[in-house]
């Protein structure tokens, strides 16, 4: 009976001590999101095309899952500090790490990728064939060591052409990527020079609030009408004139305030 009740003891401090708070389940949940945005994640229609050759580890986890939150962080540390040692796609050409999301297409991820473990499942890949899910614990060093053990391993059975290959290709790859990004950057320039170009050929002012349009967009032409109008009106000696009695129409819509419209010309 004491046996007992001390066992009962213990699970309940086991229990009660892995209990997470509130503010220790937000917290999960901020940090995987913030890792989220670092990680590389791949499309589901690109995993085939990314594991035709070389070494490649692709973890596949879900947003919803507690499990894959907790990893996330850890994941992309083992990630970034692989790639401070040179074990990255742009260093060596031939080895990658990506995730894989499953939240949507769970089945893409169980079936065809056969994660029947769950949330988050590693996998090795080399040349296209699966090898082994990752054995150690979920955590920074031992992703780390494992990674490095496997790259090691493959780049060991590569000749030194094969390894100028990949590097070339990596590098290629990457240079194409950059001009992209300036092309990019470019039309983006462009788009906004226009759009300014097009701005500038319109002048934009407030009129009087009680007129019956709010505000006016006029062309340069109209902008000359109004100015012939407004060298007129000098012409009589008069400064200012009220146009919302009369509100006649003299260029095609009502004239905005007179005295507005000299001030603003002049």
């Amino acid at each position: 009976m004491r046996i007992f009740f001390y066992i009962t003891l213990v699970f309940l401090f086991i229990t009660t001590s892995s209990k997470e708070t509130k503010e220790q389940k937000l917290e999960r949940v901020q940090l995987a999101k913030e890792a989220d945005l670092k990680i590389k994640i791949i499309e589901h229609s690109e995993v085939a095309d990314f594991l035709k050759d070389g070494i490649k580890i692709l973890f596949f986890g879900a947003k919803w899952c507690q499990h894959t939150q907790r990893f996330n962080p850890k994941f992309l540390a083992a990630y970034e500090k692989l790639e401070r040692e040179g074990y990255s796609h742009r260093a060596l050409g031939f080895f990658d790490m990506r995730k894989v999301e499953c939240s949507e297409e769970q089945d893409f991820c169980e079936h065809v990728h056969k994660v029947t473990d769950g949330f988050p499942t590693t996998f090795l890949y080399k040349d296209g064939v699966l090898i082994e899910e990752y054995p150690y614990e979920d955590e920074v060093e031992p992703l780390v060591k494992y990674v490095k053990a496997q790259v090691d391993s493959y780049k060991s059975n590569l000749s030194h052409e094969q390894i100028k290959f990949h590097k070339s290709n990596a590098n290629n790859f990457y240079n194409n990527k950059q001009l992209e990004e300036e092309e990019l950057k470019k039309l983006i320039v462009e788009e906004d020079l226009n759009l300014n170009k097009e701005k500038s050929n319109h002048e934009v002012y407030e009129v009087d609030d009680t007129l019956e349009r709010e505000d006016m967009i006029l062309s340069s032409e109209e902008l000359a009408t109004l100015k012939e109008l407004n060298e007129e009106d000098d012409q009589k000696n008069s400064n200012t004139y009220d146009y919302q009695k009369s509100k006649k129409n003299r260029a095609g819509y009502t004239k905005p305030n007179a005295t507005f419209v000299k001030n603003y010309l002049d």
